[in-house]
């Protein structure tokens, strides 16, 4: 067996190249044989790329992150050494090809991961069939030009424990192909000749494999065609007759493209859903799926998250989200996607799903109207007020009061600030559906047949104005509820520099005007139920305090991107717990929970010094 090793800097230009049809056509039927776990989600069963090249690339590159973010960025270079030259992640990658020399046999697919597995434990790179923390994939291209049955193997050289030190690989790389062909049946030390014996390759092999994969790691007992590519989409869509948009009878579909830059752009159309193979009843089905040519599909990009679902009214709804946006983390949310999972098609039912305030306001972003069925406290609501919204205070302080069982002064601020954020919307939502009906009827906008637009725009407006002001006031609302039942110093919308409100500030406007008050004594939160772009506010509104507090509640609102550009401007995130654990572990590990701010705020003021104290 002949090894040849280089370093590279891209992964995933190398994934193209080993995934593409090669310098002069010569890859064919290129597929994963095998690969640590952390890779699988980027393939589908056949070993063929499930997700963008780009994406699969960032995959491969999650752990040298890992050990950027942990200021270790230089990989040892040929010598072993510890990159002298402080090169920033350049020759992370590892890729070692292994070829049988022509003449000398063809391998199966599990014959060459037991080749693999056992090649990459004699480098001290796995240890067995223990790969946990060490990144890496083979890929197989069939016989090469010259007749040689080969493989290619990545492996990212940052793994959990530091860097993988590649000194003498290629000495060690010898010795290791060596003993191998000395101990392995299935290959042929290179002394020896072996050229009247071939093997022809067995694709069959490689897909009893996948099957056994599918059937121990997804526990499916169905078969292979119960698994494959778009097994979800017949799902949800059903196998049936062929739905045809150019016979008048395709699927009704509402197509979005979602990204953080602009409004959503949106399309009516009808798909077509259709069996390729219909005519041919000796092969299986093969569901194909196709839409007209639109702005959303004009604007999707390789990586974007696609998501298909059935509403209501039986119209197909297709969500494509741009990659790293808080769209797209807000749909994985929304949808229960998990990260792992990304590059496959899956399916997840949620018509069981209890939807809560957070899930409701993204639908509705959408577009996508949700119904509140719960009109308990309506009755209640218009005996109090009538047909006219109250304040905010009232408002939250109905509310909070409807939640009898929840007690802010003892119960985990966690809990209770979910709890009654939530309640306050679904009470919104239903009161609001109440006074716009009665409104309507009140004062209809059409009147012998003419419509009253300036009517009907002011109304519209009035109601928009009014849902977009009332949730952030009253989450302050329900926060202050908090602090105050906890017994917590703090002013709200105090003055500082420029004019500026902070929405909290610790303890009080005159602890920051006072000179001789710590400024490690002080505090400033800021509170948003959604932070968009609107975070760069909060920087500048109290000068004296460097590290500034932001609580947020919507979850998929913070991306990584989002994540560096608080951190550059000093600014650190407050979430509910549950919403906290909504984010990946980066996320996490740069938030703090709500429970856990509150307990350094009384912390402070019970350590500061009692001159200082102010009544």
């Amino acid at each position: 067996m002949i090894p040849n090793i280089v370093r590279g800097s891209d992964p995933a230009g190398l994934v193209r190249y080993l995934f593409g049809k090669g310098r002069r056509n010569e890859h064919t039927d290129q597929h994963l044989v095998c690969a640590s776990g952390d890779m699988f989600p980027s393939f589908d069963m056949d070993g063929k790329p499930a997700a963008s090249y780009a994406e699969i690339g960032r995959r491969f590159d999650r752990r040298y992150r890992v050990r950027e973010r942990k200021d270790d960025p230089f990989p040892p270079d040929m010598r072993g050494k510890n990159n002298p030259e402080r090169e920033h992640g350049r020759k992370r990658v590892w890729h070692c090809s292994l070829a049988i020399k022509a003449g000398q046999g063809i391998l199966t697919d599990q014959e060459w991961e037991a080749v693999i597995r056992d090649y990459l434990t004699r480098m001290n790179i796995i240890d067995g069939d223990d790969d946990q923390g060490v990144t890496w994939l083979a890929v197989r291209h069939g016989l090469s030009a010259n007749g040689n049955d080969h493989v290619h193997i990545m492996v990212q050289l940052a793994a959990d424990d530091g860097w993988i030190n590649p000194y003498h690989d290629r000495i060690n790389a010898q010795k290791s192909c060596r003993r191998m062909e000395k101990t392995r049946p299935e290959l042929v030390e290179l002394a020896r000749s072996d050229t009247g014996t071939r093997v022809s390759w067995q694709y069959g092999q490689w897909r009893q494999w996948a099957e056994w994969k599918a059937r121990n790691e997804y526990g499916d007992d169905e078969g292979w065609d119960a698994l494959d590519g778009n097994d979800a989409l017949r799902r949800l869509l059903g196998t049936g007759e062929d739905r045809r948009a150019s016979q008048g009878h395709g699927i009704p579909t509402a197509l979005m493209y979602l990204s953080d830059d602009d409004a959503p752009a949106v399309a009516d159309l009808e798909t077509t859903w259709y069996d390729a193979r219909r005519n041919n009843p000796n092969r299986s089905a093969e569901w194909r799926l196709y839409y007209k040519d639109c702005e959303p599909i004009r604007m999707a990009r390789p990586g974007d998250l696609m998501c298909f679902g059935m509403l209501r009214d039986n119209r197909l709804l297709i969500i494509i989200a741009q990659h790293d946006s808080t769209a797209e983390a807000q749909a994985k949310w929304l949808f229960g996607i998990d990260d792992e999972q990304e590059g496959a098609f899956r399916f997840h039912d949620n018509t069981e799903r209890e939807l809560d305030a957070f899930g409701a306001q993204i639908f509705e972003a959408l577009g996508i109207n949700v119904e509140v069925r719960d009109d308990t406290y309506l009755p209640e609501m218009i005996g109090r007020w009538g047909y006219r919204f109250p304040s905010n205070e009232e408002f939250a302080a109905f509310s909070q009061s409807s939640l009898t069982d929840v007690d802010p002064t003892h119960d985990d601020p966690d809990d209770v600030v979910i709890e009654y954020y939530d309640r306050s919307y679904l009470l919104f939502k239903l009161y609001e559906r109440a006074v716009i009906q009665h409104d309507y009827d009140a004062a209809p906008f059409v009147s012998d047949g003419v419509i009253d637009v300036d009517s009907f725009t002011s109304f519209y407006t009035s109601v928009r104005n009014r849902r977009m002001s009332r949730a952030g006031k009253v989450l302050e609302i329900h926060i202050a509820h908090i602090l105050d039942a906890r017994g917590i110093e703090y002013e709200a919308q105090a003055k500082t520099e420029n004019g500026k409100k902070p929405d909290f500030l610790f303890p009080s406007q005159a602890a920051y005007e006072d000179p001789a008050f710590p400024e490690t004594q002080l505090r400033m939160l800021a509170s948003k139920t959604s932070i968009k772009d609107r975070f760069r506010q909060v920087a500048d509104e109290a000068n004296r305090i460097r590290d500034k507090h932001l609580f947020t509640l919507t979850p998929g609102d913070v991306t990584h991107p989002k994540l560096a550009q608080l951190d550059e401007l000093h600014i650190h995130l407050v979430m509910p717990k549950v919403v906290k654990e909504s984010y990946d572990d980066l996320i996490q590990g740069e938030t703090m929970t709500f429970s856990r701010f509150i307990e350094e705020i009384q912390g402070l003021q019970a350590d500061r010094p009692q001159s200082l104290t102010l009544l």
